[in-house]
C-alpha cells in the first residue's frame, strides 16, 4: 500500500482545516443573524403586549361609558313615562311593583 507523502498530507489537512474553519465562520454568522432576528421578534411580542393592555383599558372604559349611557337613557325613558302618567295610574304601577318585589323575596 502505497504512503501519502508528508507534505501532501499536510496539504489535504490544510485544505480540510480551511473548509471547516469556513464552515464554522458561516455556521456563526447564521447564528448571530438568527440571534438578531429572535431579539426582534422578542421587542415586537413586547410592543404587542403594550399595545393589546392599552387597547383592553381603552375598551373597558368604553364598555363602562356605553354602560353608563345606556343606563342614563333607560332613566330617561323611565322618568318620561312616569310624568306622562296620572296619578292612579302611577299608583296602580307602584303597587304591582311592590307586590312582584314582596313575592320575588319570599320565594327566595
Amino acid at each position: 500500500m502505497p504512503s501519502i507523502p508528508d507534505r501532501e498530507k499536510w496539504n489535504i489537512l490544510s485544505k480540510e482545516l480551511s473548509q471547516k474553519q469556513e464552515l464554522i465562520h458561516r455556521i456563526m454568522k447564521e447564528i448571530e443573524e438568527k440571534s438578531e432576528s429572535l431579539k426582534q421578534t422578542g421587542s415586537e411580542v413586547l410592543e404587542n403586549r403594550k399595545q393589546i393592555k392599552i387597547m383592553q383599558d381603552e375598551n373597558s372604559k368604553i364598555r363602562k361609558r356605553l354602560g353608563q349611557e345606556e343606563q342614563m337613557q333607560i332613566e330617561s325613558v323611565v322618568t318620561s313615562e312616569v310624568s306622562k302618567m296620572t296619578l292612579p295610574e302611577l299608583k296602580n304601577k307602584m303597587i304591582k311593583l311592590a307586590h312582584v318585589i314582596i313575592f320575588t323575596f319570599k320565594i327566595k
